[in-house]
């Protein structure tokens, strides 16, 4: 039987999560995952089912990270107002020194986004 990425309680310094669709990877696996540092990316970001399962990720508490990479698939129709609302979730720690959004289909940013003063957001 597979481990689920959820049950490497441990784990450091993953590359890539892939959110699976029905079956497969749910983003609330990252939930557990309290040690990540480093960078991490999350593709797929259009298979989230509901905004509140990335808000159980937990990305804000996850202080080590530095950078993070979010990335929606470019061939599925966009559901601009899903997605603003799973951005909006996957608010990133404030120790984050690097923010890369690719193919987010959203017409405005999470306030998090735009307030300077909750990040340290270098390079965008």
């Amino acid at each position: 039987m597979p481990v689920k990425i959820g049950g490497l309680k441990r784990l450091r310094t993953p590359t890539t999560f892939v959110v699976g669709k029905s079956t497969g990877s749910s983003i609330g696996e990252l939930t557990e995952l309290t040690n990540l540092q480093g960078k991490l990316c999350i593709l797929n970001l259009q298979n989230v089912l509901d905004a509140m399962d990335a808000f159980q990720a937990n990305l804000k508490e996850k202080k080590d990270l530095k950078e993070l990479e979010l990335e929606w698939g470019d061939k599925d129709a966009h559901d601009s107002t899903k997605e603003r609302d799973v951005l909006d979730m996957l608010q990133p720690p404030i120790n984050l020194v690097k923010l890369t959004l690719k193919f987010y289909g959203g017409i405005t940013f999470p306030k998090w986004f735009v307030d300077s003063a909750s990040s340290n957001i270098q390079w965008l």
